[in-house]
């Protein structure tokens, strides 16, 4: 006799395979990105490509790459099309889906999404030391977790910064007028590669902008993107601690705002009010005997929690 399976049994079994299906399935994205298979699939356009021409195209092995198509197809992430030209036997050419190159090969569109990929593939590469983090604290540290993440770090965020941030600031009468003083100072903290930092130059030609990181690498590559955006003169960038930011500033009289620019936006947002003890919260569920759960929430801010536990960091970091 087969034993029915409790609803919730049931319901948390689906959530599991769920999870281990996106597990897999964003692995076959990082080989389609390390491989260069999507751009290779992007340049071919409409006509598509067979394994074969992929493999050839790329320099890698044709079973592979035909075993990777097959799979993307299956999981929709690529598309088949049959060449009515091709020969019977040539079997099926396989192309790109509309949006896919805009998501995956344009890094500076607002709908980038390799960078994110980058970031926990860089992290999972690291689940040794985490394991090891979480169990005795110390956390892992952009020196242990890599180029990679520090790269896909400001990629990501690097967009927003560019085309958004000035716009979202100026919204904001109160912060805008202060900004927009001149002789305003302000500091950015936690500006890793300086794209935030860059941004509010561009934004307010009229303020000094100092940019505080915690991770030399970071503050290296900053410089360099400064240099390169001709703005080495209104902003800077130094090597610190957040805690200790107001040390070289605090006798200062001219207007200055701190503007932290976390590297990535919080996930979190304050509720407004505070809901009544009578008037459970909607995001949360009550079973008589147990606390509260939050119930699942939605997928942008699931994706950006998920990436905390991926990179423990010390607890010296700025936040």
């Amino acid at each position: 006799m087969v034993q029915a399976m409790d609803d919730g049994v049931a319901a948390y079994s689906d959530r599991v395979v769920a999870a281990v299906l996106g597990y897999a399935e964003l692995a076959s994205i990082v080989l389609g990105d390390g491989l260069g298979w999507y751009a290779a699939l992007a340049e071919a356009g409409g006509a598509g490509l067979t394994p074969s021409e992929l493999a050839a195209g790329t320099g890698t092995q044709e079973r592979y790459a035909r075993e990777w198509l097959e799979q993307q197809s299956v999981a929709g992430f690529v598309e088949v099309v049959q060449d009515a030209g091709t020969a019977q036997d040539a079997g099926p050419r396989f192309i790109l889906p509309p949006g896919a190159a805009e998501v995956l090969l344009q890094p500076d569109s607002l709908t980038t999404l390799m960078p994110m990929v980058r970031m926990l593939r860089a992290g999972v590469a690291q689940l040794p030391e985490l394991v090891q983090a979480f169990r005795h604290g110390g956390g892992v540290g952009w020196a242990e977790i890599g180029s990679e993440a520090r790269e896909s770090q400001a990629a990501g965020n690097k967009p927003w910064f560019d085309q958004r941030l000035g716009t979202a600031l100026a919204s904001v009468p109160e912060i805008h007028e202060v900004l927009s003083r001149q002789g305003a100072r302000i500091t950015d903290l936690g500006a890793g590669f300086g794209w935030s930092t860059l941004a509010l130059a561009n934004a307010y030609p009229g303020a000094a902008v100092v940019g505080i990181d915690i991770d030399e690498p970071s503050i290296e590559q900053a410089r360099k993107n400064a240099r390169r955006r001709g703005l080495e003169g209104r902003a800077t960038f130094r090597l610190a601690d957040a805690a200790d930011a107001d040390a070289d500033s605090a006798a200062s009289p001219s207007p200055r705002t701190r503007t932290p620019t976390p590297r990535t936006p919080s996930p979190r947002t304050p509720s407004p009010r505070t809901p009544s003890p009578r008037t459970p919260s909607p995001r949360t569920r009550q079973t008589p005997g147990r606390p509260a759960a939050r119930t699942p929430s939605s997928s942008l801010r699931r994706c950006m929690i998920c990436r905390f536990p991926c990179r423990c960091w010390p607890q010296s970091a700025p936040w």
